[in-house]
C-alpha cells in the first residue's frame, strides 16, 4: 500500500497510469493497484480499458463492491449511445440490490488512497451510489 500511496501523492496523470500499469506487470496480486489504475483510465474515457482494470481489482478481492459495480457500469456506458457513466453507475448499483458501499476494511483502505480529505471511516452509513460517485468518482 506504501507504494500506491507514493503514485497516487507524487505522479499525476500520464506518469501515474504508467507507474500504476508497471506496478501491476508483476504476479502479484494487487487488487488496489487495479482498482487505482480503473479510476486514472476513466479520466482518459476507456470505459473498456477501466473496466477490465476495476474487474481485475473485484476478481482479486471480492469485498471491493464498488469495483464490480464499476466494471459493469463501465462495460454499458461503453456500449451506449450516450455514455453517461454516473447515470449507468447508479442505474447498475439499484439492479444489483443497492450493495453497500465503502463498508469494509480493503475497499475503505484503496477510498482513502483516491482521497484522503472526503474519507472518514464513520461516513458511510447509507451511502447513495450518486454521494459515492460523486466523491470518489467525479473528479
Amino acid at each position: 500500500m506504501a507504494e500506491l500511496q507514493s503514485i497516487t501523492t507524487h505522479l499525476h496523470g500520464d506518469d501515474r497510469v504508467q507507474a500504476l500499469r508497471q506496478l501491476l506487470d508483476h504476479p502479484i496480486q494487487n487488487p488496489a493497484g487495479w482498482y487505482l489504475l480503473g479510476k486514472e483510465i476513466l479520466r482518459v474515457n476507456d470505459l473498456n480499458a477501466a473496466a477490465r482494470a476495476f474487474g481485475m481489482a473485484y476478481h482479486q478481492d471480492v469485498d471491493l463492491t464498488s469495483a464490480a459495480v464499476l466494471t459493469f457500469s463501465c462495460l454499458k456506458a461503453a456500449r451506449s449511445m450516450q455514455p453517461d457513466l454516473k447515470s449507468q453507475f447508479i442505474q447498475t448499483w439499484v439492479e444489483m440490490k443497492s450493495p453497500a458501499l465503502a463498508r469494509n476494511s480493503s475497499e475503505r483502505a484503496i477510498l482513502k488512497l483516491i482521497d484522503a480529505e472526503a474519507h472518514r471511516e464513520d461516513d458511510h452509513d447509507g451511502w447513495t451510489a450518486e454521494r459515492f460517485f460523486d466523491c470518489y468518482l467525479a473528479s
